[in-house]
């Protein structure tokens, strides 16, 4: 009944379970003929020989030995096919006689195998079997070159039905091209005949059989344009359809399998079509109208021969936790469908994607459960390897990955993501030996340089957890000895040059960016490791080195370039070129005014200026500071500065605002007690004697050293201004005999001299002076004495 229903695997195997010796001979002709069916011609021809040999006297044995031969034909070995039927040849019969004319005609014996037909058809036969033996004789005819007697001898083969049904016996019996070239005879002699519309199905059906589908669907639709019955025109919308769809034609097979739906709902090639319609449509991207096909395929044919497969594409086209009901929903309805392994992959890698790891683990592990032998088993093992990965057991999903990387069935594509992945979850399982033998593996592989150099990157990382620095750079060497990618090369120097400054060997680092370097000039990271290496010796001390690799960073498009430029001008700062610092600082100011170290630069600038003593300049750039980064960290410092440098100009009065407002701004300030110093100076030039006062009596009881000595000169300067001579004088002799300060010593000497002169007691003025050019001889107010003893000599 399989059979018949033309299931042949199903009937092999039911035939197959046969086990009563009483049976033998049916079991073997079934299986023989299921063979057969299923296309395996050679295998039939062997069941049909053990039928014959060890059951002569079956009722089916003469019956095998002639389907020994047809099948040997069939299996296009003529030669042992025209030995069996030679030996049943015997008894004359023109079934025998026909299929061994076949064979002399295929092995090359056309005249033999002529006079073996016309021994046939001197014999009583059949109107089926006279027709086939005509026609036969008519092929042969026309292989001899006998035109004339070959059309003779295909229309004594009598009318139209007897040429169907030979096509049809020869389409039915694998035949093809035999079934064409009945069906284009019939066409093309009685083209108006009762059976040309069934001529034409056998035709078509033969050239779509044969894969000639552009002359299929020739004759499909030329067909269309007849008088058909429903069924017929299902059937030939159909297969136009499926021409059009094996061509290569999307567009075509849809407007036709669309019509076969719409004109042919309840036929049965509908449920075909609409499948049809919704495969087309996805393999078309048109996803929606997709969709809505297999929803409509499913609502019509929930139980269809095609509904798992059906439900497959719509989980997959279904986006998101939207699509895994339909996945589960298929899993739970169509266990043993083909589309199961897929499923659980789709499912799994679905689940990843959402989050739920073990969910996508539990998909996975199913099929590697029941599907072991399948094609998908090596990306499944990778998708439970992911799922682990997440989960955070990072040594069972290296584990996994080695297997699929290792597995000659694993796809190279899919070894080459199973090594580069266990590299990863060996690197996070601690195991740096596992990551470095994973990448070996995986440089095999990968074709991409610069994801050879991550996965080492990954290597090296590992290593250095390990505390294992050198194993690592010898991963780097290793992919700098295979590689012919410039960029590569030039990270893989970076990368060593990075473990060498965690390493403290910053002359190693040097050399290693150099190299980078030479290859790669103005490249970015070359001079972003370069600024690091000066950093290194920045932080040694070494600022002569320093500020010649900052120099050398100095690369357009380098992430560090504005701290290399401010780096380079603190280095020089710091060896007092204050000269050659401006420039660097410069630059910082002139750029990004939105770049954390642009205050900071423009003070600094501003403080090299006021070194410098070019205070007018250096107020700008402190002004300048003040006004547009007011809430900067660096602003009391600046507006200080500032203050000072007005000082400096003899700009009193931007003096004392600019220190006054620091005073109430950062009260804090750690050099208030000098700003109060100069605001108090400010003060006293602009005779603003009380506050002046005031100022340096705060400085006096806050310090007690320089600062204080300078204050108590001014004071001593604002009671000689107010003519209280006697009082200024007392103040000079406080800071001579009070501080050790050279300057502010000599300075306080120098004008209690003054002051005494101006009280007409010249001698004790002369002791003033002449104490100034003994004590102090080389501060600044010796000269001021110098000319003083000259003036009371004269």
């Amino acid at each position: 009944a399989l059979l018949e229903n033309e299931d042949h695997g199903p009937a092999l195997a039911a035939f197959a379970s046969v086990r009563s010796a009483a049976y033998r001979d049916a079991k073997l002709r079934g299986s023989a003929f299921a063979t057969a069916a299923a296309g395996d011609h050679a295998g039939a021809a062997q069941l049909f020989e053990t039928l014959a040999r060890e059951l002569p006297e079956s009722r089916f044995a003469a019956e095998a030995r002639l389907q020994q031969g047809i099948q040997l034909l069939r299996a296009e070995e003529p030669r042992a096919a025209l030995r069996s039927l030679r030996a049943i040849a015997s008894n004359e019969a023109p079934e025998t006689l026909y299929w061994l004319a076949q064979a002399l005609d295929r092995t090359g014996e056309s005249e033999r195998a002529l006079r073996t037909i016309e021994r046939a058809l001197a014999a009583e036969t059949g109107e089926s079997l006279a027709t086939r033996l005509q026609i036969a004789r008519g092929d042969v005819l026309t292989k001899l070159g006998r035109t004339e007697e070959a059309v003779g001898a295909y229309e004594s083969g009598g009318s139209a039905y007897a040429l169907y049904a030979a096509a049809v016996a020869a389409l039915n019996d694998g035949e093809e091209r035999t079934a064409v070239r009945l069906a284009t005879t019939l066409l093309r002699s009685q083209a108006d005949s009762e059976y040309a519309t069934e001529a034409r199905l056998v035709l078509g059906e033969s050239l779509f059989a044969l894969g000639e589908h552009e002359r299929a669907t020739e004759a499909f639709v030329a067909l269309l344009e007849e008088t058909l019955e429903p069924a017929q025109r299902a059937q030939a919308i159909s297969r136009v359809g499926w021409c059009h769809y094996l061509t290569g034609d999307l567009s075509g097979a849809a407007r036709r399998f669309g019509t076969l739906i719409e004109e042919h709902p309840d036929d049965p090639a509908a449920e075909e079509g609409l499948y049809m319609l919704g495969r087309v449509l996805v393999e078309s991207e048109r996803t929606g109208e997709a969709t809505r096909v297999h929803t409509l395929y499913l609502k019509r044919h929930p139980d269809g021969p095609h509904a798992d497969e059906v439900l497959y594409a719509l989980a997959r086209a279904t986006d998101g936790a939207e699509g895994v009901p339909l996945f589960e929903r298929l899993l739970a309805r169509h266990a043993d469908s083909d589309v199961v392994p897929r499923a659980l992959v789709e499912l799994g890698n679905r689940q990843l994607e959402l989050g739920a790891v073990e969910d996508a683990a539990r998909h996975f592990g199913t099929l590697l459960e029941r599907h072991p032998q399948d094609e998908l088993v090596p990306e499944a093992r990778y998708g439970l390897a992911w799922a682990r990965y997440q989960a955070g057991d990072f040594e069972r999903s290296a584990e996994l990955l080695r297997v699929v990387g290792a597995s000659e069935a694993s796809p190279a594509a899919l070894r080459e993501a199973s090594w580069e992945l266990c590299i990863w979850a060996s690197s996070s399982a601690k195991d740096a030996r596992g990551a470095t033998e994973a990448w070996r593996q995986y440089v095999r592989y990968a074709q991409d340089e610069n994801r050879r150099l991550d996965g080492a990157r990954t290597v090296v990382a590992a290593w250095r957890d390990a505390g294992r620095p050198a194993e690592g750079q010898r991963v780097l060497e290793e992919l700098l000895a295979m590689t012919s990618d410039r960029g590569v090369a030039v990270g893989v120097l970076l990368e060593s040059a990075y473990l060498a400054l965690e390493a403290g060997d910053v002359a190693r680092a040097e050399a290693q960016v150099g190299a980078a370097r030479a290859r790669a000039p103005k490249d970015a990271s070359v001079a972003e490791a370069t600024f690091f290496v000066g950093e290194a010796y920045f932080t040694a001390g070494e600022n002569a080195r320093a500020a010649k690799q900052y120099e050398r960073s100095l690369v357009e498009g380098s992430p560090t370039r504005t701290s290399a430029l401010y780096k380079l001008g603190f280095a020089r700062m710091r060896d007092d070129d204050l000269e050659g610092a401006l420039e660097p600082f410069a630059q910082v100011v002139g750029g990004d005014r939105s770049h954390e170290l642009w205050g900071e630069s423009l003070f600094l600038h501003g403080e090299m200026l006021y070194r410098l003593e070019r205070f007018e300049e250096a107020a700008r750039s402190f002004a300048l500071l003040c006004k547009e980064a007011p809430r900067h960290e660096v602003v009391p410092k600046a507006r200080f500065r500032l203050g000072l440098a007005y000082g400096e100009l003899g700009r009193w009065s931007d003096c004392e605002i600019a220190l006054t407002k620091l005073a109430k701004e950062a009260p804090e300030f750690a050099n208030g007690t000098e700003a109060e110093l100069w605001r108090g100076r400010a003060l006293s030039a602009q005779r603003k004697r009380r506050a002046a006062r005031q100022a340096f009596e705060r400085v006096v009881a806050q310090d007690e050293g320089e600062l204080a000595a300078q204050a108590r000169l001014g004071l001593g300067r604002l009671l000689e201004d107010e003519g209280r001579t006697e009082d200024a004088l007392s103040e000079y002799f406080k800071v001579a005999f009070l501080y050790a300060h050279d300057e502010e010593v000599a300075e306080a000497l120098y004008r209690a001299g003054t002051c005494l002169e101006t009280m007409g007691d010249t001698d004790k003025a002369l002791e003033q002076y002449r104490e100034v050019l003994e004590s102090h001889p080389d501060a600044r107010y010796a000269t001021e004495a110098r000319k003083g003893i000259e003036r009371l000599r004269s």
